[in-house]
């Protein structure tokens, strides 16, 4: 458990691996400065795709209000929490090296050097909150050496569902982009506003299973 009040993100690569020793990869977070408080007054974090997120992945994965992170303030220190949004679609995960874990719906702890992603590996992100000057972990080997995260068969069953309802909605666009070059262009403007209230309808049936 950590008792600082800034924590310190490297994002993963497009392989889900944790990018420390790239500062374009790095995020700082103070709570001080945080852009949302809890009811109890609590530094907040929203980790999702909305436009309400404050820590934001593009991929259609990932919810766009994913999961939450926060610095508790208790008694006379700080203590860096994270917790699933249980109205996300795909789950959270956690990946302390000793074995990865769904993520709760209820706040969990933030040790130095754990690492989260949602949905997908590449959705994620390791954090300390004691980064050196050269950006690196305290132990690579820790880190970097072992290659990707460990995936269960769990996991890999919801990555692998996640992933198909992503090519699903690709397919979608491409078709509905194709289909519309066939359409005369007398009769393009009623297709196309009847194409996109369906997609809205789509989008709107289905946020109300997230």
């Amino acid at each position: 458990m950590n008792t600082s009040q800034k924590l310190t993100l490297f994002f993963n690569d497009s392989d889900g691996n944790p990018q420390v020793d790239n500062g374009l990869y790095r995020r700082d977070l103070d709570s001080e400065t945080a852009p949302l408080l809890d009811d109890d007054g609590n530094a907040m974090w929203v980790i999702g795709r909305g436009k309400h997120a404050h820590i934001v992945f593009s991929s259609i994965a990932v919810s766009r209000c994913h999961a939450y992170l926060r610095c508790w303030a208790v008694e006379s220190r700080s203590v860096w929490q994270i917790k699933h949004d249980l109205n996300a679609r795909n789950p959270s995960w956690k990946d302390n090296r000793d074995g990865v874990i769904r993520l709760p719906d209820q706040w969990l702890n933030i040790h130095d050097y754990d690492q989260f992603w949602f949905a997908t590996p590449e959705n994620g992100f390791i954090c300390t909150t004691s980064p050196n000057d050269t950006m690196q972990c305290e132990s690579e080997t820790d880190v970097l050496d072992d290659g990707p995260p460990t995936v269960n068969e769990t996991m890999e069953r919801e990555i692998a569902e996640a992933q198909a309802n992503q090519i699903q909605i690709d397919n979608l666009w491409e078709g509905i982009y194709y289909a519309l070059k066939e359409i005369p262009n007398t009769r393009l403007a009623i297709y196309a506003i009847a194409t996109i209230a369906t997609i809205i309808a789509v989008e709107w049936i289905r946020s109300q299973g997230n």
